[in-house]
Protein backbone atom coordinates (compact mmCIF):
# COMPACT_ATOMS: atom_id res chain seq x y z
CA UNK A 1 0.00 0.00 0.00
CA UNK A 2 1.41 3.34 -1.03
CA UNK A 3 1.59 6.35 1.42
CA UNK A 4 -1.18 7.89 -0.20
CA UNK A 5 -3.46 5.10 -0.24
CA UNK A 6 -2.74 4.88 3.38
CA UNK A 7 -3.28 8.27 4.26
CA UNK A 8 -6.53 8.16 1.92
CA UNK A 9 -7.57 5.10 3.62
CA UNK A 10 -6.83 6.60 7.14
CA UNK A 11 -8.87 9.33 6.44
CA UNK A 12 -11.83 7.45 5.73
CA UNK A 13 -11.47 5.80 9.01
CA UNK A 14 -11.45 8.78 10.69
CA UNK A 15 -14.70 10.36 8.83
CA UNK A 16 -16.76 6.79 9.75
CA UNK A 17 -15.32 7.16 13.15
CA UNK A 18 -17.01 10.52 13.25
CA UNK A 19 -20.17 9.33 11.70
CA UNK A 20 -20.91 6.81 14.16
CA UNK A 21 -20.27 9.02 17.47
CA UNK A 22 -22.79 11.40 15.84
CA UNK A 23 -25.16 8.71 15.13
CA UNK A 24 -24.72 7.11 17.93
CA UNK A 25 -23.40 3.49 16.09
CA UNK A 26 -21.35 0.95 17.50
CA UNK A 27 -18.48 1.69 15.28
CA UNK A 28 -16.73 2.61 11.78
CA UNK A 29 -17.71 0.01 10.36
CA UNK A 30 -21.35 -0.15 11.17
CA UNK A 31 -21.75 3.61 10.14
CA UNK A 32 -19.78 2.26 6.43
CA UNK A 33 -22.93 -0.81 6.93
CA UNK A 34 -25.60 1.78 7.18
CA UNK A 35 -24.84 4.21 5.14
CA UNK A 36 -24.55 2.14 2.42
CA UNK A 37 -27.89 0.24 3.79
CA UNK A 38 -29.41 4.17 3.63
CA UNK A 39 -28.39 4.39 -0.13
CA UNK A 40 -30.15 1.08 -0.94
CA UNK A 41 -32.72 2.26 0.84
CA UNK A 42 -32.99 5.68 -1.35
CA UNK A 43 -32.74 3.82 -4.31
CA UNK A 44 -35.20 1.07 -3.99
CA UNK A 45 -37.69 3.74 -2.57
CA UNK A 46 -36.78 6.17 -5.94
CA UNK A 47 -37.39 2.99 -8.23
CA UNK A 48 -40.96 2.39 -6.31
CA UNK A 49 -41.77 5.69 -6.34
CA UNK A 50 -41.07 6.69 -10.07
CA UNK A 51 -43.17 2.97 -10.78
CA UNK A 52 -46.15 3.57 -8.79
CA UNK A 53 -46.48 6.94 -10.78
CA UNK A 54 -45.37 6.04 -14.29
CA UNK A 55 -48.00 2.48 -14.06
CA UNK A 56 -51.11 4.38 -13.32
CA UNK A 57 -50.76 7.17 -15.93
CA UNK A 58 -49.96 5.20 -18.68
CA UNK A 59 -52.25 2.66 -18.14
CA UNK A 60 -55.27 5.70 -17.48
CA UNK A 61 -53.95 7.90 -20.35
CA UNK A 62 -54.41 4.99 -22.99
CA UNK A 63 -57.06 2.64 -22.02
CA UNK A 64 -59.25 5.02 -19.54
CA UNK A 65 -60.19 4.94 -15.90
CA UNK A 66 -63.03 2.34 -16.21
CA UNK A 67 -60.51 -0.11 -17.39
CA UNK A 68 -58.11 -0.04 -14.08
CA UNK A 69 -60.07 -1.74 -11.92
CA UNK A 70 -59.72 -4.88 -14.12
CA UNK A 71 -55.55 -4.29 -14.26
CA UNK A 72 -55.82 -3.56 -10.52
CA UNK A 73 -57.67 -6.49 -9.60
CA UNK A 74 -55.05 -8.56 -12.22
CA UNK A 75 -52.26 -7.04 -10.44
CA UNK A 76 -53.49 -8.84 -7.28
CA UNK A 77 -53.79 -12.16 -8.48
CA UNK A 78 -50.39 -11.62 -9.51
CA UNK A 79 -49.35 -10.78 -6.18
CA UNK A 80 -50.92 -13.61 -4.63
CA UNK A 81 -49.86 -15.78 -7.33
CA UNK A 82 -46.14 -14.94 -7.06
CA UNK A 83 -45.20 -13.76 -3.31
CA UNK A 84 -46.09 -17.64 -1.56
CA UNK A 85 -43.72 -18.75 -4.65
CA UNK A 86 -41.07 -16.04 -3.91
CA UNK A 87 -40.95 -16.19 0.08
CA UNK A 88 -40.48 -20.51 -0.47
CA UNK A 89 -37.46 -19.22 -2.75
CA UNK A 90 -36.04 -16.86 -0.48
CA UNK A 91 -36.31 -18.14 2.92
CA UNK A 92 -33.54 -20.61 2.26
CA UNK A 93 -31.17 -18.01 1.13
CA UNK A 94 -29.36 -14.71 2.00
CA UNK A 95 -31.52 -12.10 2.28
CA UNK A 96 -29.24 -9.70 0.42
CA UNK A 97 -28.20 -12.11 -2.16
CA UNK A 98 -31.68 -12.92 -2.91
CA UNK A 99 -32.16 -8.33 -2.94
CA UNK A 100 -29.53 -8.57 -5.64
CA UNK A 101 -31.11 -11.37 -7.80
CA UNK A 102 -34.40 -8.68 -7.55
CA UNK A 103 -32.54 -5.69 -8.37
CA UNK A 104 -30.81 -7.49 -11.24
CA UNK A 105 -34.10 -9.26 -12.70
CA UNK A 106 -36.13 -5.93 -12.15
CA UNK A 107 -33.78 -4.13 -13.93
CA UNK A 108 -34.18 -6.95 -17.08
CA UNK A 109 -38.24 -6.79 -17.01
CA UNK A 110 -38.27 -3.06 -16.36
CA UNK A 111 -36.15 -2.38 -19.69
CA UNK A 112 -37.94 -4.75 -21.60
CA UNK A 113 -41.11 -3.11 -20.50
CA UNK A 114 -39.65 -0.14 -21.53
CA UNK A 115 -38.68 -1.25 -24.99
CA UNK A 116 -42.56 -2.33 -24.93
CA UNK A 117 -43.83 1.26 -24.47
CA UNK A 118 -41.37 2.22 -27.12
CA UNK A 119 -42.48 0.05 -29.28
CA UNK A 120 -46.72 1.01 -28.53
CA UNK A 121 -45.88 4.43 -28.76
CA UNK A 122 -45.04 3.88 -32.19
CA UNK A 123 -47.83 2.20 -33.54
CA UNK A 124 -50.49 3.92 -35.21
CA UNK A 125 -53.89 2.51 -34.03
CA UNK A 126 -57.12 4.10 -35.24
CA UNK A 127 -59.07 2.84 -31.57
CA UNK A 128 -57.67 0.93 -28.74
CA UNK A 129 -57.26 -2.06 -29.79
CA UNK A 130 -56.89 -6.06 -28.18
CA UNK A 131 -53.05 -5.45 -28.78
CA UNK A 132 -52.50 -2.27 -26.61
CA UNK A 133 -55.05 -3.51 -23.74
CA UNK A 134 -53.12 -6.54 -23.43
CA UNK A 135 -49.31 -5.01 -23.37
CA UNK A 136 -50.48 -1.92 -21.37
CA UNK A 137 -52.17 -4.38 -18.67
CA UNK A 138 -49.28 -6.45 -18.64
CA UNK A 139 -46.96 -3.35 -18.56
CA UNK A 140 -49.37 -2.51 -15.22
CA UNK A 141 -49.28 -5.79 -13.23
CA UNK A 142 -45.42 -6.31 -14.22
CA UNK A 143 -44.46 -2.81 -12.75
CA UNK A 144 -47.12 -3.10 -9.46
CA UNK A 145 -45.19 -6.53 -9.00
CA UNK A 146 -41.34 -5.89 -9.53
CA UNK A 147 -41.88 -2.51 -7.18
CA UNK A 148 -43.64 -4.70 -4.99
CA UNK A 149 -41.22 -7.62 -4.82
CA UNK A 150 -38.36 -4.82 -4.72
CA UNK A 151 -39.43 -3.13 -1.78
CA UNK A 152 -40.28 -6.26 0.14
CA UNK A 153 -36.86 -7.11 -0.19
CA UNK A 154 -35.06 -4.40 0.60
CA UNK A 155 -36.40 -4.34 3.72
CA UNK A 156 -35.43 -8.02 4.45
CA UNK A 157 -31.70 -7.26 4.28
CA UNK A 158 -32.04 -4.98 7.21
CA UNK A 159 -33.99 -7.51 9.38
CA UNK A 160 -31.35 -9.89 8.42
CA UNK A 161 -28.37 -8.06 9.25
CA UNK A 162 -29.34 -6.71 12.77
CA UNK A 163 -30.67 -8.04 16.00
CA UNK A 164 -33.89 -6.69 17.27
CA UNK A 165 -30.99 -4.61 20.02
CA UNK A 166 -29.30 -3.21 17.41
CA UNK A 167 -32.04 -2.78 15.31
CA UNK A 168 -33.43 0.17 17.35
CA UNK A 169 -30.39 2.07 16.65
CA UNK A 170 -29.68 1.66 12.88
CA UNK A 171 -33.30 1.19 11.44
CA UNK A 172 -34.51 4.45 12.23
CA UNK A 173 -31.58 5.40 9.86
CA UNK A 174 -32.39 2.95 6.86
CA UNK A 175 -35.88 4.37 6.88
CA UNK A 176 -34.64 8.13 6.95
CA UNK A 177 -32.95 7.13 3.79
CA UNK A 178 -35.62 5.14 2.34
CA UNK A 179 -38.00 8.65 2.89
CA UNK A 180 -35.00 10.84 1.47
CA UNK A 181 -35.07 8.64 -1.64
CA UNK A 182 -39.00 9.00 -2.19
CA UNK A 183 -38.96 12.65 -1.80
CA UNK A 184 -36.32 13.05 -4.09
CA UNK A 185 -38.54 10.95 -6.67
CA UNK A 186 -41.48 12.38 -6.17
CA UNK A 187 -40.23 15.83 -6.50
CA UNK A 188 -38.18 14.94 -9.69
CA UNK A 189 -40.65 12.23 -11.66
CA UNK A 190 -42.35 15.54 -13.13
CA UNK A 191 -39.84 17.41 -14.57
CA UNK A 192 -38.37 14.24 -15.61
CA UNK A 193 -41.50 13.48 -17.60
CA UNK A 194 -41.91 16.47 -18.85
CA UNK A 195 -38.44 16.96 -20.10
CA UNK A 196 -38.05 13.07 -21.80
CA UNK A 197 -41.99 11.72 -21.47
CA UNK A 198 -43.56 9.49 -18.77
CA UNK A 199 -41.74 6.57 -20.59
CA UNK A 200 -38.21 7.94 -19.13
CA UNK A 201 -39.67 6.86 -15.77
CA UNK A 202 -39.30 3.14 -16.08
CA UNK A 203 -35.72 3.79 -17.97
CA UNK A 204 -35.01 6.06 -14.66
CA UNK A 205 -35.78 2.55 -12.50
CA UNK A 206 -33.71 0.62 -14.36
CA UNK A 207 -30.87 3.12 -12.85
CA UNK A 208 -31.97 3.19 -9.93
CA UNK A 209 -31.75 -0.46 -9.68
CA UNK A 210 -28.55 -0.88 -11.14
CA UNK A 211 -26.77 2.24 -9.05
CA UNK A 212 -28.09 0.18 -5.54
CA UNK A 213 -25.92 -3.28 -7.22
CA UNK A 214 -22.44 -2.13 -5.76
CA UNK A 215 -23.71 -1.47 -2.35
CA UNK A 216 -26.05 -4.56 -2.19
CA UNK A 217 -22.24 -6.75 -2.90
CA UNK A 218 -20.68 -4.56 -0.66
CA UNK A 219 -23.23 -5.70 2.07
CA UNK A 220 -23.10 -9.09 0.72
CA UNK A 221 -19.60 -8.62 1.37
CA UNK A 222 -19.66 -7.49 5.13
CA UNK A 223 -22.60 -10.02 6.53
CA UNK A 224 -20.59 -12.95 5.72
CA UNK A 225 -19.43 -12.17 9.35
CA UNK A 226 -22.05 -10.86 10.87
CA UNK A 227 -23.95 -13.07 13.49
CA UNK A 228 -27.42 -14.23 12.67
CA UNK A 229 -30.43 -12.95 14.65
CA UNK A 230 -32.16 -16.45 16.44
CA UNK A 231 -35.97 -16.23 15.32
CA UNK A 232 -38.59 -18.84 16.23
CA UNK A 233 -38.60 -21.73 13.39
CA UNK A 234 -42.40 -21.91 12.41
CA UNK A 235 -41.47 -23.98 9.10
CA UNK A 236 -43.01 -27.29 10.63
CA UNK A 237 -46.01 -25.54 11.64
CA UNK A 238 -48.68 -25.61 9.39
CA UNK A 239 -49.91 -21.59 8.42
CA UNK A 240 -53.51 -22.59 8.82
CA UNK A 241 -53.13 -24.03 12.45
CA UNK A 242 -50.89 -20.70 13.23
CA UNK A 243 -52.38 -17.95 14.85
CA UNK A 244 -49.92 -15.45 14.38
CA UNK A 245 -49.73 -15.85 10.53
CA UNK A 246 -53.60 -16.15 10.52
CA UNK A 247 -53.51 -12.39 12.52
CA UNK A 248 -51.27 -10.75 10.82
CA UNK A 249 -52.77 -12.39 7.08
CA UNK A 250 -55.90 -11.20 7.77
CA UNK A 251 -54.58 -7.59 8.90
CA UNK A 252 -52.73 -7.29 5.39
CA UNK A 253 -55.52 -8.42 3.55
CA UNK A 254 -58.05 -5.45 5.46
CA UNK A 255 -55.14 -2.89 4.58
CA UNK A 256 -54.51 -3.53 0.98
CA UNK A 257 -58.54 -4.02 0.50
CA UNK A 258 -58.48 -0.12 1.78
CA UNK A 259 -55.40 1.06 0.17
CA UNK A 260 -56.57 -0.12 -3.14
CA UNK A 261 -60.25 1.20 -2.62
CA UNK A 262 -58.35 4.53 -1.67
CA UNK A 263 -55.89 4.35 -4.64
CA UNK A 264 -58.45 3.37 -7.53
CA UNK A 265 -60.79 6.34 -6.36
CA UNK A 266 -57.73 8.69 -6.23
CA UNK A 267 -56.26 7.76 -9.72
CA UNK A 268 -59.54 8.76 -11.00
CA UNK A 269 -59.84 11.97 -9.38
CA UNK A 270 -56.55 12.76 -10.79
CA UNK A 271 -56.43 11.28 -14.11
CA UNK A 272 -60.28 13.18 -14.53
CA UNK A 273 -58.11 16.61 -13.81
CA UNK A 274 -54.78 16.07 -15.94
CA UNK A 275 -54.79 15.58 -19.86
CA UNK A 276 -51.45 13.77 -20.41
CA UNK A 277 -50.06 11.13 -18.73
CA UNK A 278 -46.60 13.73 -17.62
CA UNK A 279 -49.42 16.31 -15.43
CA UNK A 280 -50.46 13.44 -14.15
CA UNK A 281 -47.24 12.09 -12.75
CA UNK A 282 -46.27 15.76 -11.95
CA UNK A 283 -49.45 15.52 -9.02
CA UNK A 284 -49.11 12.01 -8.11
CA UNK A 285 -45.21 12.80 -7.27
CA UNK A 286 -45.38 15.61 -5.80
CA UNK A 287 -48.55 14.08 -3.02
CA UNK A 288 -45.64 11.23 -2.85
CA UNK A 289 -43.13 13.68 -1.53
CA UNK A 290 -45.52 15.52 1.08
CA UNK A 291 -46.35 11.94 2.34
CA UNK A 292 -42.85 10.82 3.15
CA UNK A 293 -42.00 14.62 3.88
Amino acid sequence: QSPREGALWSQRTRVSTRLADALGLKDAAEARLVSRLILMGALANIAFVFGRNAGPALYVNHLGSRRLARAMFLSALSVFAVTPRFSTYARPRRAVRVYACVQLSGAVLLACLWVMLSYLERRTAAAVDLTTQVLYTLFFVCEDLTTLLVMMQNAAVAQELFTATAARRVVGLVQLGSSVGAVLAGLTCGGLSRYAGANSLVLAQVVALLLGLPSTRYVAHVSRSEKKAVVEDRSSQKWWTDDLVLGLGLYTILVIAVKTTLEYCYTCVVAADTRSPEAMVTVTGYLYAAADV
